[in-house]
């Protein structure tokens, strides 16, 4: 009977260091991803549409980047697809957005075209916060005393990419 009773003794004992083992394990693990805290900054304004949008448009989209023209489709962030209406016999479309962005300054912010079946081309910029025709952006600054920059607003020119 006292073997039996230090046997079950022993494996109470093992089962609770090994619990005990398993739980610091878990309570020492930290998640070392990228901290909700990383995009502090944010950049909203207006995408204005004045003629219809091409019938091979997959998506447009805002992006931003820290040079103009930017050196390549890896260097942008961008926003979620604008919820752009595809109607031929829309003419006028004004569509808000915002994009959450590290603090930072950045020397563009526009909007980009994508074709159905077809990658992101850096070349088909179809709206730009500054001027367009001149390709001459306006740089926004974002930093912890002014984290949102406001009334970023660029009109669409779908010319730029009509092929």
């Amino acid at each position: 009977m006292a073997f039996w009773r230090g046997r079950r003794s022993f494996s109470v004992f093992c089962f609770f260091v090994l619990l005990g083992a398993v739980l610091a394990i878990f309570y020492a693990c930290e998640d070392f991803g990228i901290e909700a805290d990383f995009f502090k900054g944010t950049i909203k304004g207006e995408v204005r549409l004045h003629q219809p949008v091409p019938s091979n448009t997959d998506e447009i989209r805002v992006a931003v980047s820290k040079t103009f023209p930017p050196a390549d489709i890896l260097s942008l962030i961008f926003s979620g697809p604008l919820p752009v209406k595809k109607d031929s016999t829309l003419n006028e479309q004004t569509i808000p957005y915002d994009i959450q962005v590290p603090l930072d300054d950045y020397a563009a912010v526009f909007s980009i075209w994508k074709e159905k079946d077809k990658s992101f081309n850096p070349a088909d910029i179809i709206g730009l916060y500054g001027d367009l025709q001149f390709r001459q952006p306006v740089t926004v600054s974002l930093s912890d005393e002014h984290p949102v920059a406001d009334s970023v607003d660029m009109d669409i020119d779908f010319a730029r990419v009509l092929r």
